[in-house]
């Protein structure tokens, strides 16, 4: 059990919130077209950085 004080309780929900609509920005950009290729081609490093590069915010 938490030790989290009264006024913090709701907190970690804020917070599970923020990440989630932050995530699903990601998702809204992600291409799925780019993905189709890279899967077609057995290209899976290119896919693979292209998913990090959208996750840190290069794209």
């Amino acid at each position: 059990m938490r030790t989290t004080r009264d006024e913090d309780s709701y907190k970690h929900l804020q917070t599970s919130l923020e990440v989630f609509k932050m995530l699903e920005e990601k998702v809204d950009k992600f291409d799925y077209d780019f993905q189709k290729k890279c899967v077609e081609n057995r290209d899976f490093e290119s896919l693979e950085l292209y998913v990090m590069k959208l996750l840190m915010g290069q794209i």
